[in-house]
């Protein structure tokens, strides 16, 4: 390995988050930043180059392509059969009352976990007319929704969010095992859990709300369950035989689960899922042959731009690191590092960067290796850097009020994000802060 290169072997990262920050996109200056990388390192060959380089990074990532592929597979079929909606729709005959409503909310996005956009999408749209029944404002609906959401996607490996971060391990071994890996980390993700268990201790009211969310429950107390300004959408008009059946969606995730840990592949365990949906939904013409295969095909191509992004992602930081990037870094900060902290300035690192560029994936696939290589010099436990990078994009899937996690949430509940940003960001100070004293703590106790 060439560590001569100093801070030419950084520079190509540097300009990647400088671009991503001001364009709000990841994938073009991610593949802009990757040529620049071979640039330097192999001047006038670098096109040659970096075409051999990008050919061996695909043929390594084969295994995490078919995970992402049959995952959106499996997200199609499920949306395409409207099993979630029926899903929801069975849990509403238990709801009696504000809080069960709520309550009913906040359990089916722990139980959806397969993908936030199924997570809201399915749930915002099965539950707003139950929530709204009981004088739920829609406001806190949202809320409700984007707390389980990608939030519960990142504590359970079985999901998008989970396949993502486990190839993070992948890249960089702890055990051998990546989902060993993630799954010793998954403690330590302190945001996550403090913004999902934050939710029924607002519903029963252990922790009263405030600001403009206190203020849109009082609104919507006295029937107005919409914000100010937003129009009312016509009523819903769903027939029952448009509202799939609950069964379509539970087999299939059974089986994806309990099979999933059982035989500890991930792709196995999505394929009996698929073929589930296959032996659920054809005899029952639920779609035609045609259909399945077309849900199949259409779910490979929602991955698509996530595994372009995780590729060129990878390329750039080889390419760097055979120029010696992380050792610069690492010779850079450790001096001025405490390893106490490392944790923390993880968690506000990877924070800032993810609200900046709005790519919860890629900010978290650049960094980690940064803080990973230091924490390792440091002595630091890797699960506590892990768990803080983790913890970060989910606080930012949950802030960033202009991203696709919380535009589809506010569109499932119909309302604008500017409504979302108004009454949810000042509740999420609380999360915040206890993931901050909880990454503390344990820097300062290793």
């Amino acid at each position: 390995m060439d560590v001569s290169y100093g801070f030419l072997s950084v520079l190509p990262l540097i300009l990647m988050i400088v671009l991503a920050v001001i364009t709000k996109k990841v994938l073009e200056p991610v593949i802009l930043c990757t040529l620049l990388a071979f640039i330097i390192s192999d001047k006038t060959n670098f096109f040659f180059a970096w075409a051999s380089a990008l050919e061996s990074e695909v043929s390594n990532f084969a295994y995490f392509t078919l995970v992402f592929a049959s995952i959106g597979a499996l997200i199609r079929l499920l949306m395409k059969s409207n099993s979630v909606i029926g899903f929801s729709r069975l849990l509403s005959k238990f709801i009696k009352s504000r809080r069960s409503a709520l309550m009913a909310t906040w359990l089916a996005g722990i139980l959806v976990f397969a993908d936030d956009f199924i997570n809201s999408l399915g749930v915002g749209t099965s539950m707003r007319t139950l929530t709204d029944k009981y004088h739920v404002s829609r406001e806190f609906l949202a809320y409700t929704i984007n707390s389980t959401g990608a939030i519960v996607c990142i504590l359970v490996p079985m999901s998008t969010w989970g396949a993502f971060l486990t190839s993070q391990f992948e890249k960089y071994p702890v055990t051998g095992s990546a989902l060993s890996d993630y799954l010793h980390a998954i403690p330590y993700m302190f945001y996550c859990w403090a913004a999902l268990l934050l939710v029924p201790l607002f519903i029963f009211r252990i922790v009263p709300l405030f600001g403009k969310m206190k203020q849109a429950e009082l609104r919507a107390a006295g029937g107005q369950v919409f914000p100010d300004g937003c129009t009312q959408p016509a009523q819903e008009t769903a027939e029952e035989d448009s509202v799939g059946h609950a069964l379509d969606f539970i087999i299939p995730m059974l089986l994806f689960v309990v099979l999933g840990i059982y035989w500890g592949s991930i792709p196995n365990a999505i394929f009996v899922a698929i073929f589930s949906c296959a032996v659920l939904y054809l005899p029952r013409k639920i779609m035609t042959f045609g259909e399945f295969m077309d849900s199949i095909v259409e779910g490979v191509k929602d991955m698509v731009s996530v595994m372009m992004l995780l590729v060129f992602v990878f390329l750039l930081g080889t390419c760097c690191s055979n120029m010696g990037a992380t050792e610069y870094i690492t010779s850079v900060l450790s001096p001025i590092m405490i390893p106490a902290i490392l944790p923390f300035a993880t968690f506000l690192g990877v924070s800032l960067l993810a609200i900046g560029t709005g790519s919860f994936w890629g900010s978290a696939a650049i960094a980690l290796p940064v803080f990973l290589e230091l924490g390792a010099a440091a002595g630091a436990n890797p699960y506590h850097i892990f768990g803080a990078a983790a913890s970060a994009i989910a606080l930012a899937s949950h802030i960033s009020f202009w991203n696709d996690a919380v535009t589809v949430t506010c569109s499932a509940c119909e309302i604008r994000n500017s409504d979302y940003a108004q009454t949810t960001t000042p509740l999420l100070i609380i999360p915040f802060a206890v993931a901050c004293i909880g990454y503390l703590i344990i820097g300062f106790m290793h």
